[in-house]
């Protein structure tokens, strides 16, 4: 495909879901299913997912361990256009999947045998649905490739207040330190870029507050295990996009292009890089994509815990 002229997120997140699928980590993610299978707690199931993009994680929910189970999911994000976007693609999944759907309320009801999943999309921030849900608790929390967006200590107490006694957590695809493109363009060069793209994260700032850090991983699951939460898998969960025979799927050249494109708006006006020689590194890395040449690589951890009783 041609480099594109526009980004935007919805695309992205499109791009990305196939590569997000094998990226997952599959011990953490049989373990999600087997404690939800062993859940003795009466049904349905109170799910809650932040961060919930075009609803790609409630597609693989309610494909895997939602099944055979009763449950109401509420997904919320902050972007109305994930949200729009997440209302019409998860229905047209879910009736190519073989699901009944039908409206409820202002989300869909979908059921297959003795599957029953109450499906709601929210655009409202993660921050204020913690402080105006305090007398309401989920069973499970889900937030996919989110918590590198948003900061651990601000948004973790309360939605831990929000999270019934024994409930379950389960956050995937978290940054945790490590971006790689190869081939090198220029070793020293290649170094710099990735360490202030990395910094750039570590000092956003989103409506005066920290947003995010570039070693999230680690960082979330010390941040649960102070709180008490009970950590019952964590395990890698890497991005490895790479060609076949000079050319990727279609989708997965774009998501390349989107994150060189990403690494560029980061940088492009840094004080601290040579503006003539990064807007060479970057049509470089674009060409690399376009010839079938890039691999990419980036570190994630996926962590399942349990909020301990009282």
């Amino acid at each position: 495909m041609a480099i594109p002229e526009t980004y935007d997120v919805t695309g992205y997140l499109a791009a990305k879901k196939k590569i997000d699928d094998r990226s997952l980590n599959r011990g953490v993610w049989e373990r999600l299913g087997s404690a939800l299978h062993d859940r003795r707690a009466p049904e349905p199931l109170r799910v809650l997912e932040i961060g919930a993009g075009i609803g790609t994680m409630a597609e693989r929910m309610a494909a895997g361990p939602l099944q055979h189970h009763s449950s109401v999911y509420t997904a919320i994000d902050i972007d109305p256009q994930c949200t729009r976007g997440a209302r019409r693609r998860v229905r047209r999944w879910a009736e190519k999947s073989g699901f009944a759907v039908s409206r409820d309320g202002a989300g869909y009801r979908l059921e297959s045998q003795d599957t029953s999943l109450r499906l709601a999309f929210q655009t409202v921030d993660a921050h204020f649905f913690a402080s105006v849900s305090a007398g309401t608790s989920y069973d499970v929390q889900l937030a996919h490739a989110f918590w590198d967006l948003v900061d651990i200590p601000t948004l973790l107490p309360g939605m831990l207040r929000i999270l019934s006694n024994g409930g379950l957590l389960y956050f995937s695809l978290n940054f945790d330190g490590d971006t790689v493109l190869l081939p090198a363009i220029s070793d020293d060069f290649d170094a710099r870029v990735i360490r202030l793209y990395h910094r750039s994260m570590d000092e956003r700032t989103i409506g005066g507050r920290p947003s995010g850090h570039s070693q999230t991983g680690r960082r979330l699951l010390l941040a649960l295990m102070e709180r008490q939460a009970d950590i019952l898998a964590a395990g890698a969960a890497d991005w490895v996009v790479h060609p076949r025979r000079r050319r990727y799927p279609a989708k997965e050249s774009r998501f390349l292009h989107h994150i060189v494109h990403t690494i560029d708006a980061e940088l492009t006006d840094h004080p601290g890089i040579d503006r003539d020689r990064f807007k060479d590194w970057i049509a470089r890395r674009h060409g690399q994509v376009e010839n079938g040449e890039l691999v990419f690589m980036a570190r994630h951890l996926d962590i399942l815990a349990r909020k301990k009783g009282p």
